[in-house]
């Protein structure tokens, strides 16, 4: 029995002890807390107190101006910042015919559509472009072929309004006349007649040199008074016809006949420099006129 209440009383004891170990904790604690709180809650902060907590010169000025020369300020503990609430990135889900592309993470997913499109706008500006070209080439073969083609008409147009010389070489068996004098039934044809003294002592070189004098001379003679026929003569080709008279007196009494039908004439004098004398009456250009005209004067006379 005294054994019994031997435990119970040391029992009793050691509880009284745990309970006053656990005041004094709670007590200490305490006190320790409202110490950290008052320290906050209330100091005095002074020269030498900034110095220690570390601040720059400029912060220590200022504080020192806001103390009003070291006068002591509370300076309150600013409220602790609330962590902000996680954010869950929501993933945009692609539907239509884009839906396969919902594996791919946003930046790849857009960025992919980005390039398909680009390289559709190129491809499209491409082909833009190559039709352009190609109506261009179009348009300028068209212009280059009508250019062509006016270039022709004009051509044809300006020979046959100045009349390009055609020259045909005559047979030898015309001997008894000019052939030319067939079409003058027709009244339409015009004609250069070149008659040529036979009777004088000249080459070919000199028979030649002496038509070109007389066609020169004959043509100036028409465009001061033959305009049109000399117009005619010119589209109708610019025939001109060589024949041979057998003396002097023949030859002048052509030039008067073809001066009384009042036909353009002109009669070559020789310089005298090389084959024959000089004032020889050489050669009469007769014309140009109609090819009935100069017939009625010269019809009978053979080719030189």
């Amino acid at each position: 029995m005294s054994q019994k209440k031997d435990d119970e009383g040391e029992w009793a004891l050691d509880r009284r002890a745990t309970q006053s170990r656990a005041t004094d904790r709670a007590r200490r604690a305490t006190d320790r807390a409202n110490a950290r709180e008052e320290t906050f809650r209330c100091h005095t902060f002074d020269a030498s107190d900034m110095s220690r907590a570390g601040l720059t010169p400029s912060a220590r000025k200022a504080m020192e101006d806001a103390l009003d020369g070291g006068a002591s300020v509370a300076v309150a503990r600013a409220p602790a910042k609330q962590p902000a609430a996680p954010t869950r990135r929501r993933r945009g889900r692609l539907g239509g015919p884009l839906g396969f592309l919902g594996f791919l993470r946003p930046k790849f997913r857009y960025g992919l559509v980005g390039f398909v499109a680009g390289c559709a706008f190129s491809a499209w500006v491409a082909a833009a472009e190559v039709d352009r070209r190609v109506e261009d080439a179009k348009d300028t073969m068209k212009r280059e072929r009508e250019v062509r083609r006016q270039k022709k008409l004009e051509t044809k147009q300006a020979n046959k309004i100045i009349g390009v010389p055609i020259i045909e070489e005559l047979p030898d068996e015309y001997e008894d006349g000019d052939p030319t004098r067939s079409a003058s039934a027709d009244g339409g044809e015009y004609k250069m007649v070149l008659v040529v003294r036979e009777d004088l002592p000249m080459g070919a070189g000199k028979v030649a040199a002496q038509c070109a004098h007389g066609a020169v001379g004959a043509v100036s003679i028409a465009s001061k008074t033959s305009r049109m026929e000399l117009g005619k003569w010119e589209l109708d080709g610019q025939k001109k016809v060589t024949l041979g008279v057998r003396s002097l007196a023949r030859f002048e009494d052509l030039v008067r006949e073809a001066k009384a039908a009042r036909l353009p004439t002109f009669v070559v004098e020789d310089a005298g420099r090389t084959e024959v004398e000089a004032g020889t009456k050489t050669m009469v250009a007769i014309g140009p006129a109609s090819t009935e005209a100069i017939d009625k004067i010269t019809g009978s006379l053979r080719l030189y």
